[in-house]
């Protein structure tokens, strides 16, 4: 079993192009695919993230970023994704009999979950394959199970996504001009005294009877405090960018090829834990 955590995009077609980035990575080995600088559905593996990585909206938001340049000006924030593959090496393995937990020492420890596939189906992120007959990979023997097929079938790999976690930022009443100072405060909370928290991420194999651990893996990502600048899009080369301080609390003013872009700490209100899009709570 390995696990690649990974920042992206919360739904839509650039989580889809995400989806099969991150499992590009984990066939693969790689630790990035894509562009981060200019696609929003680019992978790149983790071990420390900020906190405006962890930010679900309604408006506008990428990294923490209110109103972020394109290509992310449509997004609505990010969630950290535990994409995992699992390989049976010689003995067959169930979607259903995997269990997945995450421990965080966040402050206000909303982060924390525990849950079951045992009744989720293959799909389009869960992704089952059945080396077939020859029990080679990639081969034209391959059974591939992506369509809602049940998760008690028996394959020879799982390649999954992963659970996205995030804070929902309880946004729809709040005053454009107040977003900012409502994602401070909710960051402040999450953090509390500590200087960063961690949260770790244990996905567990059980065989068919439900008590034996077949496999398990873990992975620890640290999280820090919103940074007070984000570069969002491509690194300007000299003499840009241009930065020009006003104060502790007026932020960073980035000038781009002549485009004046706010950049400033942006943080969140009320959370919840989120699934992935098109899915079942797991």
């Amino acid at each position: 079993m390995t696990i690649q955590p990974a920042v992206g995009p919360v739904g839509g077609k650039h989580f889809n192009s995400f989806s099969q980035n991150a499992h590009h990575a984990l066939i693969h080995n790689q630790s990035v695919v894509g562009d981060p600088q200019n696609q929003p559905s680019a992978y790149t593996q983790v071990s420390r993230v900020f906190q405006g990585q962890l930010i679900v909206t309604t408006y506008p938001l990428w990294y923490g970023v209110i109103q972020p340049p394109a290509p992310f000006s449509a997004e609505r924030g990010n969630r950290l994704y535990l994409p995992i593959r699992i390989q049976g090496n010689g003995q067959k393995v169930r979607l259903a009999n995997l269990q997945v937990i995450v421990e965080s020492n966040d402050a206000m420890e909303v982060l924390n979950y525990q849950g079951s596939f045992s009744s989720s189906a293959y799909n389009r992120h869960r992704v089952g394959i059945d080396y077939g007959p020859d029990g080679k990979r990639d081969t034209s023997d391959d059974v591939i199970y992506d369509n809602n097929q049940p998760g008690g079938i028996a394959v020879d790999e799982i390649v999954y996504t992963g659970l996205g976690l995030a804070v929902q930022a309880n946004d729809v009443r709040t005053a454009v001009g107040k977003r900012e100072s409502e994602l401070n405060k909710l960051m402040a909370s999450l953090l509390g005294t500590q200087s960063s928290y961690q949260i770790k991420a244990t996905y567990k194999l059980l065989d068919d009877d439900d008590t034996t651990v077949l496999a398990t893996a873990s992975s620890t990502v640290k999280v820090t405090p919103q940074p007070s600048f984000v570069q969002i899009g491509p690194v300007p080369e000299s003499p840009w960018p241009l930065f020009v301080g006003a104060g502790a609390g007026l932020g960073l003013i980035l000038l781009v090829a002549g485009t004046r872009q706010m950049i400033r700490r942006h943080r969140h209100r009320l959370l919840s834990m989120t699934p992935l899009p098109d899915e079942e709570l797991v």
